[in-house]
C-alpha cells in the first residue's frame, strides 16, 4: 500500500503530464496509476501481473522525456531554453522513483506558466 507522500507523488505525475497534454494532444494522458504501479514494484510489494520495474521505469521515463521534447516548440524564455536540457538529462539518469519525483517536481515548476 502507499503512503501519504506516495499518493502525493503520483498526483504530481499525473498533473505535470497532462499539463503538457493540454497544450499538446499528442502526448497521451497520464494516470496516477502509472506512477503507482512503479512505487509498488520499487518497494517489492506487487502482484505478479505487474511488468518489472524496468519495464515500468523506462516507460515513465520515456513520457517524461516525450513532455519535455515538446515543449521545445513553444516560444520559450532564454531561461526556459537553457534549463529544459538540464531537466531532461536528470530524467535520462533518473534510476529511483525518488529520481522521477525530482525531475517531476521541477517539470512542475519549469511549467508552471502553462497550467
Amino acid at each position: 500500500m502507499l503512503n501519504g507522500e506516495e499518493i502525493n507523488n503520483t498526483y504530481k505525475y499525473e498533473n505535470f503530464i497532462n499539463r503538457i497534454f493540454r497544450i499538446d494532444k499528442r502526448l497521451s494522458k497520464a494516470s496516477k496509476r502509472e506512477f503507482a504501479d512503479l512505487l509498488i514494484v520499487e518497494k517489492g510489494s506487487f502482484d505478479s501481473i505487474l511488468p518489472s520495474y524496468e519495464i515500468q521505469s523506462k516507460a515513465i521515463k520515456q513520457k517524461i522525456e516525450r513532455a519535455f521534447e515538446m515543449l521545445y516548440k513553444y516560444d520559450l524564455t532564454e531561461n526556459e531554453k537553457k534549463w529544459l536540457p538540464i531537466l531532461m538529462s536528470e530524467n535520462a539518469q533518473a534510476k529511483t522513483t525518488v529520481d522521477f519525483v525530482k525531475v517531476i517536481e521541477r517539470g512542475l515548476e519549469f511549467t508552471d506558466r502553462f497550467k
